[in-house]
């Protein structure tokens, strides 16, 4: 059944609700036939429960508190479910308070309810506000461990690098020295032996260094008359005629085409009266030009391109040569 107050304006009150207990839960189910699950609206607290459908209304101030975040609700086939997980363990054996019936006492409630509401949402909203700072600071935390893993990894590989050069550079050196110190034994050795002088006087290190340098002069010339030979031998080859394989025998050189006889390409350019380029764009313009300039010249069959140059035949360029030729006859007759 539902309850309508006075005012026409005023909300429909539900009241043929049903909830069932345990010691634990509290069930409770609404009915709201004919309304879609889209246009309804569950506010719950600890202590206070609203669904409301316009213009259906439903609220309650419960028995006891319950826990808020646990509290879930199902709507759909004209019917809101709510369970609610109690605080503490025990049997209500009524769902609302024994106070609900003062309509003053149920406003504060509601006002209170409303208060607490905005309180958890203004400390969901921080602490929101907190977990993505944290979030942010965290994440720029690993990017800078990246990055310093990333440095460390190039400094390392560096170093590796640094160190491996190092250690080539002085085994180059140690080579060099020992090199160095092989070719002044040799010069010792042979000043001895062009002096005449005895070595039984020399000492085991001595000779056995004497015989490292023996072995690494005979190396050296070994190396020196394998060179020579190959460089003959490449030598030889460049300067021997090779054969073609294709036609069983001869040699490339009889095979290399002659050369093309040189001629000559006569190049004729078409015709023009004026001494400017010819543009496709322009031709009636220059056409039209000619025409005009063959009728102020009075002669018949100028403005034809075949009958020659037409700035010949211009009358103002007629009468420019002629005091041209006049003034030099003059001059010639002074």
């Amino acid at each position: 059944a539902f309850q309508r107050n006075c005012s026409p304006d005023m909300p429909v009150v539900i009241a043929d609700y049903s909830w069932r207990e345990t010691d634990g839960f509290v069930y409770l189910d609404v009915p709201l036939k004919g309304s879609r699950a889209g246009n309804v609206d569950v506010f719950s607290t600890d202590l206070y429960i609203k669904v409301s459908c316009p213009p259906y209304l439903f609220d309650v101030r419960l028995f006891d508190a319950v826990e808020e975040a646990k509290c879930s609700a199902t709507i759909g086939n004209g019917l809101v479910s709510l369970k609610l997980e109690k605080q503490e363990a025990r049997l209500w054996h009524r769902l609302s308070h024994p106070n609900s019936e003062d309509k003053v006492w149920m406003q504060e409630e509601r006002q209170a309810a409303l208060s607490h509401a905005h309180k958890r949402a203004e400390e969901e909203k921080k602490t929101k506000a907190t977990q993505k700072r944290e979030a942010e600071r965290y994440a720029l935390k690993q990017q800078m461990k990246q990055e310093e893993e990333a440095r460390d990894a190039i400094e390392q590989s560096k170093q590796a690098e640094i160190d491996r050069t190092s250690a080539e550079l002085e085994a180059w050196k140690a080579k060099e020295e020992e090199a160095a110190q092989i070719l002044e034994l040799e010069e010792v050795t042979e000043k001895e032996q062009s002096n005449g002088k005895s070595t039984e006087s020399e000492s085991c290190a001595d000779r056995g260094l004497k015989k490292e340098a023996d072995n690494v002069l005979r190396e050296r010339k070994t190396d020196s008359r394998d060179r020579r030979r190959d460089k003959a031998m490449s030598k030889s080859e460049k300067q021997r005629p090779r054969k073609d394989t294709q036609h069983g025998g001869g040699t490339l050189l009889d095979n290399t085409p002659s050369l093309r006889q040189s001629g000559k390409i006569e190049v004729k350019f078409t015709p023009r009266v004026l001494d400017t380029p010819m543009r496709e764009s322009r031709q009636p313009e220059e056409e039209e030009w000619l025409r005009k300039m063959a009728e102020a010249g009075r002669t018949p069959g100028l403005a034809s391109k075949s009958e020659g140059d037409l700035s010949e035949r211009n009358p103002l360029w007629l009468k420019d040569k002629g005091k041209l030729v006049l003034n030099r006859w003059l001059c010639e007759c002074k």
